[in-house]
């Protein structure tokens, strides 16, 4: 039987889906991102070591009621099956990406899981109790919703709907929470030759409007992040980055910030030399589980993959991913610093990007000093 006659087989799934119109399927999957992250041993280990402390831990505390765990956006099948093999008793994994979704059922099939997950083929947004495995809640919540920006494919507005709808009274969200760091990167050949302000038509008429300092306090707010490998581009002398990592704000997916625009307290960043900042560069940490440690946040230095358990690093450095990078969002106004000098970022964003906020604050001034230790002790 060829493979894309395959129809959902377990019990409560789908069926009918998994027709035999959509040729080429195999590539378009292989094409995509789905087997990079697949070799991705770092970020493989994090969610394995996070999956099964999340379900030890709440088989203990619910005992013969045994644990359900939803896998939004399974992909290939690899996280729903991690749960299953780690003790889950019920296993619902939904996918909306046709092709990548009749990847998952032949995993689920080869495995010997085809009858224990429960696939749904729609988005979980579009998913009701009755759908879960069951037809019951699910107490810990897996996912990997994250692009280089991390909010891009809409994490925060998915994790309120099945928090809502979908999960238990007490539930485990894994990750459970994004750390943001940042630097200040000096770049003025990446300024110029992709400024947002710099686009134009072909008539002169400039594509983006252009963001004004606001005079009265000095803050100007970031342009849209692109996605950059930020090593290599200082490696190839095409930016330098000019301070210290700094932990701009954390971001809880255990109980997700409400629909709308938030703007995180100040932090301090302290420029290493007498630099022109023209960019404002974030990369994201995921921590799996409650009480995880980050101890390498802020540190550039090294290769290879983090050795703090239950963590995965987007940091420069960390070993090649064309999945996840970092990002670069410039500023409207480059700022000119001595060495020492200070800026403050605001990290703000809604449910869909980040931005930055930021100001020179004067140097060697006591207004200077009282503003960036106020701002240092009001970070979060």
């Amino acid at each position: 039987m060829d493979s894309r006659d395959l129809t959902m087989r377990m019990a409560g799934g789908v069926g009918g889906w998994l027709d035999d119109e959509e040729d080429g399927w195999r590539s378009e999957v292989g094409e995509s991102y789905y087997l990079d992250m697949l070799r991705d041993d770092a970020r493989n280990k994090a969610y394995l070591d996070g999956i099964q402390r999340s379900i030890q831990a709440e088989a203990a505390r619910r005992g013969e009621q045994g644990v359900g765990v939803l896998d939004i956006g399974t992909g290939s099948g690899l996280l729903a099956m991690m749960a299953k093999r780690a003790g889950a008793t019920r296993v619902t994994a939904c996918e909306c990406f046709a092709p990548v979704a009749r990847s998952a059922a032949m995993c689920f099939e080869a495995n010997g899981m085809g009858t224990q997950v429960q696939l749904v083929h729609k988005a979980s947004t579009e998913m009701v109790e009755a759908e879960m495995q069951n037809r019951q809640r699910a107490d810990i919540l897996v996912n990997e919703l994250y692009d280089t920006e991390l909010l891009g494919e809409g994490i925060l507005p998915t994790l309120r709907h099945a928090i809502d709808n979908l999960m238990a009274e007490k539930y485990v969200v894994i990750p459970g929470e994004a750390q943001i760091l940042t630097v200040l990167v000096e770049s003025p050949s990446l300024c110029a030759a992709h400024h947002p302000q710099h686009a134009k038509t072909q008539r002169g008429t400039k594509l983006f409007p252009e963001h004004e300092v606001n005079a009265k306090d000095g803050w100007q707010k970031t342009y849209q992040a692109e996605s950059i490998f930020l090593d290599k581009l200082v490696e190839r002398g095409a930016a330098t980055i000019v301070s210290d990592a700094v932990h701009a704000s954390s971001l809880s997916f255990q109980n997700p910030p409400a629909h709308g625009i938030h703007c995180r307290d100040a932090v301090t960043v302290t420029a290493s030399r007498a630099t022109t900042v023209h960019a404002v560069a974030y990369w994201w940490d995921l921590l799996m589980c409650d009480g995880d440690a980050n101890p390498l946040a802020t540190q550039l230095a090294g290769k290879g993959d983090r050795p703090s358990p239950g963590v995965l690093s987007m940091a420069p450095g960390q070993g090649f991913r064309d999945h996840w990078r970092q990002n670069l969002c410039f500023l409207p106004s480059p700022i000119r610093l001595q060495a020492g000098q200070r800026v403050q970022l605001r990290l703000c964003h809604d449910d869909w990007q980040f931005w930055f906020l930021a100001r020179a604050l004067p140097q060697d001034t006591p207004a200077g000093a009282a503003a960036a230790q106020g701002a240092g002790a009001g970070a979060g």
